[in-house]
C-alpha cells in the first residue's frame, strides 16, 4: 500500500540566491534616494542594512557597539490587531534601547 504522502522542500539554492540579489537590488536603490535625501537637506548620517532573525535585538546591538546617541527609524504603520500578535520592531527598540528613539511616520516620496 502506498503511503500517498507528499514532500515538502525548502526553495533551491539558486532560487535563494536570485531572492538575496533582487533583496540587495532594492535596500541599494532605498539607500541611494536616501543619501541623496539626505545631502540635500544637509543632514549627516549613515544608512546601515542589518541582517538577522531579531531585527530589534540587531537594532539596540548596532547602536551600543558604535555608542550611537540616537536613533531614528521608520515604522510600516501597522494597524493595532496585527502590532498586538506580531509585535513591532519599532515599539520593540523604543521599550529597550538605552538611548532615545525617533520613529517616524513620513508620506512615501
Amino acid at each position: 500500500m502506498d503511503g500517498g504522502g507528499f514532500y515538502l522542500t525548502g526553495p533551491s539554492p539558486k532560487h535563494c540566491q536570485e531572492l538575496m540579489a533582487k533583496e540587495d537590488s532594492k535596500v541599494k536603490e532605498i539607500e541611494n534616494k536616501y543619501r541623496k535625501l539626505m545631502a540635500e537637506n544637509n543632514i549627516i548620517g549613515d544608512f546601515i542594512v542589518l541582517r538577522g532573525k531579531d531585527a530589534w535585538h540587531d537594532i539596540i546591538q548596532y547602536q551600543e557597539k558604535v555608542n550611537g546617541i540616537m536613533i531614528v527609524m521608520g515604522t510600516r504603520g501597522q494597524n493595532t490587531l496585527r502590532r498586538t500578535f506580531m509585535g513591532s520592531v519599532s515599539d520593540s527598540v523604543v521599550h529597550h534601547a538605552s538611548c532615545p528613539v525617533l520613529v517616524c511616520c513620513h508620506p512615501k516620496i
